[in-house]
């Protein structure tokens, strides 16, 4: 019966069970562009999550669910673990932590020809922000926006956002570097790519964190293998390659216009 279950909800595995190795079992949800069921390898982070315990020997089965549903089929000991998610004290009675997989790290982008320079929230004010529903851009930006303190204009998906950036409808647009030039990569010609840059202030930064199950015994050896194996694709320039790669948009799927 709960087999059934997890197939409902769109079990993906990454590797064959026959190998025979041991499999660590994520349960993850769509999070583009870093990962989606239709992405090469799923995405940056679910191949980085692979290559990471194949380094140590270990095979990695991948389950697509809601985030929500994600959290709470690792909280309960049904699967394995989770990624990415922030390290939080309210989390700590339930998770452990894994090193760092990825860091989200938003700037804000904009047109070459927009002179666009800022150091406080303050400078903000009067710009057309573009944003999507429910993005979390930092305590002091939300604060401000909140407070009505900042003019945002949202749209359902982000890379309406650069398009808008492109017709002039919007100023700036914050979003994590890497996943930006991501879309941008994907979405446009490289002459347009060429027309967009980002401030180098940083607007918000955090730590992307695998969360591995207190309720499996086994959680903790899972993950110092994991982080044993992102270690080592640290050192081996692997992990870089593959931010170059997403950077670059090739993970996206092949055939997508």
């Amino acid at each position: 019966m709960k087999r059934a279950l997890f197939v409902a909800f769109l079990v993906i595995s990454s590797i064959p069970f026959a190998s025979g190795k041991e499999t660590v079992r994520f349960a993850i949800g769509e999070w583009e562009p870093f990962y989606s069921k239709g992405y090469e390898h799923f995405g940056l982070v679910p191949h980085i999550i692979h290559e990471a315990f194949a380094s140590q020997g270990f095979d990695v089965e991948f389950g697509f669910f809601p985030w929500t549903r994600s959290m709470a089929l690792v909280k309960a000991g049904i699967w394995d673990a989770t990624c990415c998610w922030s390290e939080t004290k309210e989390r700590a009675p339930f998770y452990f932590f894994s090193d760092q997989v990825i860091d989200e790290r938003q700037v804000f982008f904009h047109l070459r020809e927009y002179k666009f320079d800022w150091e406080t929230i303050e400078d903000l004010k009067g710009l057309r922000i573009g944003s999507t529903p429910d993005y979390y851009h930092g305590h002091a930006f939300n604060a401000a926006e909140k407070a009505g303190d900042l003019y945002i204009e949202k749209v359902t998906f982000l890379e309406q956002n650069f398009d808008k950036l492109l017709a002039r409808r919007i100023d700036i647009y914050p979003m994590d570097e890497a996943a930006g030039y991501a879309t941008l990569n994907n979405k446009y010609p490289k002459e347009t790519v060429a027309r967009f840059t980002h401030h180098p202030l940083v607007l918000d930064s955090m730590a992307q964190r695998a969360l591995f199950s207190k309720q499996v015994a086994q959680s903790r050896r899972l993950m110092e293998v994991f982080n044993q194996g992102l270690k080592l694709l640290i050192q081996s320039g692997r992990y870089q390659t593959l931010q170059a790669d997403f950077k670059a948009g090739r993970y996206f799927p092949k055939n997508k216009e």
